[in-house]
């Protein structure tokens, strides 16, 4: 896909490029010739990136499972990041992280949206230092964050079991 808006914006402004450039050339042969020779450039530009697959004989277009594939991807690799940096800031202020689970969708123009955040924790600071701390590093809203306590969250040890 950005190949190909690349490949709209390269004509588009070629074609500004194109009008500019008739409209200062004097009348006559010059511009006879000049226009002969943009007209051909601009037919390249229009065909050059397809050239490839006419001269093979194949001319195929991402199917729409192919673009959703890619769109899971996109959507996997940027909560993934997003994941890492959560566990990163936390552990930086030493809390000891479980799990982390994100909610997450791709909007239309690809970014990610979160629309929640779970984490599993270990440590005795209160929920609302966690919720403000993801605030202020990673802007996170505190609504969108739930927290669990994990095995040995209050006594920073791990919780004894003792069997009848």
């Amino acid at each position: 896909m950005e190949l190909f808006r690349t490949w709209a914006v390269t004509v588009c402004a070629f074609s500004i490029l194109f009008l500019l450039l008739r409209m200062l050339l004097p009348s006559g042969r010059v511009q006879t010739a000049c226009n002969m020779v943009l007209t051909l450039l601009t037919v390249f530009m229009l065909v050059a990136p397809f050239w490839n697959s006419f001269a093979s004989g194949t001319l195929e277009f991402p199917s729409l499972s192919e673009l959703e594939i890619q769109d899971i991807e996109e959507e996997q690799a940027y909560t993934l990041t997003l994941r890492s940096m959560l566990a990163q800031t936390l552990a930086q202020q030493g809390i000891e992280t479980e799990e982390i689970t994100l909610e997450t969708e791709l909007d239309h123009e690809h970014y990610l949206v979160l629309h929640g955040v779970k984490l599993s924790v270990n440590t005795p600071r209160s929920d609302d230092e966690i919720k403000d701390l993801l605030s202020k590093s990673l802007g996170i809203p505190p609504e969108i964050v739930t927290i669990e306590r994990g095995t040995h969250a209050d006594s920073g040890k791990p919780e004894s079991k003792t069997e009848a």
